[in-house]
């Protein structure tokens, strides 16, 4: 559907999201101001060539009002959802007592399908909406990325800013959670309005169909778990990164320079199968070669390290074209390198 929203002086709006849908629509446009308004709209349409059982997400949006409260380490959420589907854009209006924009010193967390990682982890709120260094040059409008609007009243410093995800959509597959903090580490008390466009479905796109426990005898031996040239095994006690990082996690594992196999149950309907596993990221560069069922699908390699937020949930996509139709696998890490010789 195409919207051309059109007020009294003249501006013209655009909406270019396609929004599927099977058997019919309403498009509603509401005034809540006080005042009437005159718009003239026009919507465009066209045949949609899926059926029912087709797999695709209705576009829709999640609406944010929070709160965040100085030094209360918690993120500002702008979704937090179960499902399938992909996130294209995001409108976000903060504001705060700190004149000298000290609450855009928070980064922007996104958790995909249960990672205890965050797969975009940023650096900054501007910096996010590709206007580094505090907005320097104040407003601007692009296609994909805008800082719209910037206001002092009173004691308040509010802004508004948009990003869109056009060209790199966001796609999560059992859920997402998509947070920011306020200011460093969530200590500038700010409050916030926000708008995620995504398209959602409300059945899952990936299931869990086995996992186990390195260290645990009972689960290797189920799984037919062998290792080559083992270094070291024992447990570790780490954090991950992101929003959970005072968080301390106790799991056992070893670290190897030769190989290890390992077999695994899936679904014969699938579609491909992704691989995951929880990393010690203090060690730097790992990279191994991976084989399925003795034939070599590629190289893994978790580039850079983290000496500090140990923990990483690291993921490998083995494609369809080596597990179609089969119910188990067995799957091989060989190593190649490392910045400490072992994996």
């Amino acid at each position: 559907v195409k919207t051309l929203l059109t007020d009294i002086i003249g501006d013209t709006f655009y909406m270019y999201f396609p929004m599927p849908f099977l058997r019919s629509a309403k498009v509603v446009l509401e005034n809540k101001a006080s005042e009437a308004i005159k718009v003239n709209t026009e919507i465009g349409y066209g045949p949609f060539r899926l059926d029912e059982k087709a797999d695709f997400g209705y576009f829709t949006t999640t609406f944010s009002h929070e709160k965040g409260a100085e030094n209360n380490g918690k993120d500002l959420t702008f979704l937090d959802i179960e499902g399938s589907g992909n996130i294209v854009g995001i409108v976000y209006s903060p504001q705060s007592e700190h004149l000298n924009r000290s609450y855009f010193e928070g980064d922007e967390r996104i958790y995909l399908d249960g990672s205890l990682t965050p797969q975009i982890h940023g650096t900054g709120m501007e910096d996010f909406f590709n206007g580094g260094w505090g907005f320097k040059f104040d407003q601007f409008s692009t296609p994909l990325a805008s800082f719209t609007s910037h206001s002092k009243i009173g004691v308040l410093d509010r802004t508004s800013q948009v990003r869109l995800f056009v060209q790199d959509k966001i796609i999560y597959k059992t859920g997402a959670e998509f947070s920011i903090e306020h200011g460093s580490r969530n200590t500038v008390e700010t409050e916030m309005w926000s708008l995620v466009y995504h398209y959602h479905r409300e059945e899952a796109a990936m299931q869990l169909t086995d996992s186990f426990d390195i260290g645990n005898a009972e689960e290797e031996k189920a799984h037919s778990y062998k290792v080559d040239g083992e270094i070291w095994s024992g447990t570790s006690k780490y954090c991950y990164e992101g929003k959970n990082d005072l968080e301390v996690i106790e799991d056992t594992g070893n670290t190897f320079d030769g190989y290890s196999e390992m077999t695994f149950k899936i679904d014969n309907a699938n579609a491909g199968v992704l691989l995951k596993r929880r990393m010690d990221f203090s060690i730097s560069s790992q990279k191994a070669k991976v084989y399925v069922d003795g034939k070599y699908v590629g190289i893994w390699l978790t580039a850079g390290n983290n000496p500090i937020t140990e923990w990483k949930d690291a993921w490998f996509m083995i494609p369809k074209s080596f597990t179609e139709g089969k119910k188990r696998i067995k799957v091989k890490i060989e190593f190649v390198s490392s910045g400490s010789d072992e994996w």
